[in-house]
């Protein structure tokens, strides 16, 4: 953990002392790049790594179905809280699909590794693949 850490101390440290010493440096231009790399490189190629270096086990099946009835019964919940505000409907569906589907890549993990903490490699996979 304290590596991990240091490591983004060491890159945020970089990055504020390359936009003084570079100060024609597009930040935003550089970020938006950065963004577009790991969503359309280096994302999907972490997830067919994972999907084609793991042994199918029950959980890859388990756990899906699982997320598949939580998303179900989240999107039912919303759609009955939400009922009772007035609101646009375009503010509505917007609530709605925000309540149902989680960032399970980046903030879900950890609550599926505490749900599953002796599954927890196997969840970190097969949550990676979905």
């Amino acid at each position: 953990m304290t590596t991990v850490l240091l490591a983004l101390g060491l890159i945020t440290w970089l990055g504020s002392i390359l936009c003084y010493i570079l100060k024609d440096l597009d930040v935003g231009a550089g970020r938006k790049m950065i963004g577009v790399l790991v969503l359309n490189i280096f994302l999907p190629a972490l997830v067919f790594r994972v999907i084609y270096t793991s042994e199918m086990g029950s959980e890859f099946y388990q756990i899906p179905l699982t997320i598949l009835l939580s998303t179900v019964a989240c999107l039912g919940v919303a759609i009955l809280v939400f009922r009772a505000f007035k609101l646009q409907p375009q503010e509505k569906g917007a609530l709605i699909l925000a309540s149902a589907f989680g960032n399970v890549t980046y903030l879900g993990l950890p609550v599926l590794q505490g749900l599953f903490p002796t599954l927890a490699l196997q969840v970190a996979k097969v949550a990676i693949t979905m």
